[in-house]
């Protein structure tokens, strides 16, 4: 037999008092005030209701992977920012990037106490070019390579590089010759530590120091050209202003070192393991369709019987660099001492994505 007990309304006997409905035992304890127009009702466990507010984001910690175990967290690579130039130009002179990964992004709910791993960062290069400044037209002639490095940052944007002047990287790289028929492979050992230097044309020194642009990945032995000044000035992007895209056929027809590629770093305790493959135009003539593959890879190497660290800590970010090798022509001169970057040259345009792998382990 069923009950059935029909009331137009429920009330307790005082406004001081709850009500409270008992089923099977349980008693639940209505809650004391209405909630607003799309809330849900709550239980906390204990029979005591409540009102609340449905939530509609997603915790990206909080998804599982159904693919294998069950309950396993996902987590895994992002992408943390984007620098996009193919429509807008990049600032003037521009040749270091910073990006750091928000320490949101890897804490369980912002606990700091609950760190998360960088395994690994990622980069992707679309369309890259480089160019001479507008402020400084007509200045050069001759052709600038590519030097690019990268060097671990710490939470706040800080330079983490081991001051310790006792460990060596190899840098290895190869290369296709003109027409990208056949490859041409090298290798150099980078000693003295973080007093280490890579040699450039020009400048005061003629030299990186390494305590400044970290590990190379673009050398001037691969012959990556990224600017042709022989087309003259009046074919060419004039870094800062002109944007990749632009229509106009002479400065379009100019020199483009259509630079795509990707960099992969390692994010180890006290050192990086850096890979970098990429494809970029002919180097010596604009847009004549012939592609050329350049790849490298810098380690830390073991100096005799000692093992030294290269970065102090795991590193929450990454500086990148894109300098002149040929400093003095993409400067107008040696320009002062120390000057890392040119005072006149840039990247032009393109795309550059930073990713970060993450994880619990």
């Amino acid at each position: 037999m069923t009950s059935k007990i029909v009331v137009n309304n429920i009330e307790s006997s005082s406004a001081t008092n709850d009500i409270k409905i008992k089923s099977r035992n349980v008693t639940y304890t209505m809650p004391t005030a209405d909630g607003t127009s799309g809330q849900f009702m709550k239980t906390d466990g204990s029979g005591n209701l409540s009102f609340a507010t449905v939530d509609t984001s997603v915790d990206q910690t909080s998804l599982k992977n159904a693919v294998t175990t069950p309950g396993t967290t996902y987590k895994g690579e992002r992408l943390i920012k984007t620098l996009d130039y193919s429509i807008t130009a990049p600032p003037t002179a521009a040749q270091k990037f910073d990006f750091v990964v928000p320490t949101s992004m890897f804490t369980n709910n912002g606990d700091a106490t609950l760190m998360y791993r960088i395994n690994r960062f990622r980069f992707k290069f679309r369309n890259l070019q480089w160019s001479t400044t507008a402020n400084h037209s007509g200045a050069f002639a001759g052709q600038i390579r590519l030097f690019a490095s990268v060097a671990p940052l710490n939470a706040s944007g800080n330079l983490i590089l081991s001051s310790n002047n006792n460990y060596k990287t190899r840098d290895s790289w190869q290369y296709t010759s003109s027409g990208g028929g056949t490859w041409n492979d090298s290798n150099t050992e980078t000693s003295s530590g973080n007093a280490g230097t890579y040699s450039r044309s020009g400048g005061n020194p003629a030299s990186y120091p390494r305590s400044a642009v970290g590990y190379a990945f673009v050398r001037s032995n691969q012959n990556l050209y990224a600017y042709n000044g022989n087309a003259g000035f009046a074919n060419q992007i004039r870094q800062g202003q002109d944007a990749v895209n632009r229509v106009d056929n002479s400065r379009m027809n100019g020199f483009r070192s259509n630079f795509n590629g990707e960099l992969e770093i390692q994010n180890y305790k006290n050192q990086w393991d850096v890979t970098f493959e990429a494809t970029t135009q002919d180097n010596s003539n604009s847009n004549t369709g012939q592609v050329y593959v350049t790849r490298s890879r810098n380690v830390l190497e073991q100096s005799g019987s000692t093992w030294y660290e290269s970065n102090t800590a795991p590193a929450q970010g990454v500086r990148l660099y894109f300098l002149p090798h040929e400093f003095s022509s993409a400067n107008d001169g040696t320009g002062s001492t120390n000057q890392i970057e040119a005072s006149y040259w840039g990247l032009a345009g393109g795309r550059i994505e930073f990713y970060a792998d993450i994880s619990d382990f």
